[in-house]
């Protein structure tokens, strides 16, 4: 965490009067989410319920009609149902694409209306730029874990769409703080010191898995290697570099990107020459993911 006393940082007062107002949501869980549906909250304690109920399910999705149609969309396009035999009802969806592609489908709702909920140009442009990343990892993710792991490349996938969830919300809260928001280096230093705890409290908020949560809250860590059974943690980190370099914004190749963190993408089993075959299936993989998800 940040003190902000540093001196060639301005609005230090401002900040750390968002930082405490913000540690004391995080406190007490109190992240709102600014225009969130009830329906989408709904359908994610149905999914995470010990003794999942089906009927409760297909209550929770079809209870908003704008994300059951996104349910729907999931269920018939090419990245789910590569036969195209279309799916005409809810319930038929639900089946089809599986309860962790469901969750998917209400999370990108969620980090939709967040986006959407941005407020004045120039937090809602730099969410939109998050929104564009976390569809990049997330596109990485599912790969990386299908060919390198045995982690549920769902839920892979579903990580990576979290990882800027923390970001997102900080800049709705930011948005209505103006000099703060103007401020690029305030702005950038507040999300780049406070986007991990913010993002956890929020996924375990919504009753996801610990390893989750773990993967959201640290996905920035690429310097901390962990022993034992790889962990979706290890791929969404690993996925955020190679997705970072893929959308231009890092100036180096992929080859530099593994060259840098040797240890985090040797313990993937990951060289330069894979990572090239890596950034070429995901960006395959990002068109069918863009048709499937997006509103």
């Amino acid at each position: 965490m940040s003190d902000l006393d540093d001196a060639d940082l301005p609005h230090n007062r401002e900040a750390a009067a968002f930082v405490r107002s913000l540690a004391v949501s995080l406190y007490d869980s109190k992240l709102e989410i600014p225009s969130c549906p009830d329906a989408a909250l709904r359908l994610q304690r149905a999914l995470s319920s010990t003794d999942i109920d089906p009927s409760v399910v297909e209550s929770a999705a079809g209870a908003d009609p704008a994300l059951a149609l996104r349910i729907m969309r999931m269920a018939n396009s090419v990245m789910l149902n590569p036969m195209g035999r279309e799916v005409r009802d809810l319930r038929t969806a639900i089946s089809r694409i599986g309860y962790n592609m469901v969750r998917t489908a209400s999370v990108s709702f969620i980090l939709n209306q967040l986006v959407d909920a941005g407020g004045a140009p120039e937090p809602r442009a730099r969410m939109r730029r998050l929104w564009e990343e976390s569809m990049h990892v997330a596109a990485f993710a599912t790969v990386m874990a299908r060919r390198h792991t045995r982690v549920n490349p769902d839920v892979a996938l579903l990580a990576g769409l979290l990882h800027v969830v923390g970001k997102l919300y900080m800049l709705t809260r930011l948005s209505a703080e103006t000099d703060l928001c103007d401020n690029e280096p305030v702005r950038e230093r507040l999300l780049r010191d406070w986007h991990g705890p913010t993002a956890g409290a929020i996924v375990q908020s919504w009753l996801l898995s610990e390893e989750v949560v773990d993967a959201v809250e640290f996905s920035h860590d690429v310097e901390t290697v962990r022993e034992g059974p790889l962990t979706v943690g290890d791929v969404v980190a690993a996925s955020r570099l190679l997705a970072v370099d893929h959308l231009g914004d890092s100036g180096r190749s992929g080859v530099t990107v593994v060259a840098d963190h040797v240890p985090l993408f040797a313990r993937l089993g990951i060289d330069a020459a894979e990572a090239a075959q890596l950034s070429k299936a995901a960006h395959e993989q990002l068109d069918s993911l863009l048709a499937a998800i997006s509103g």
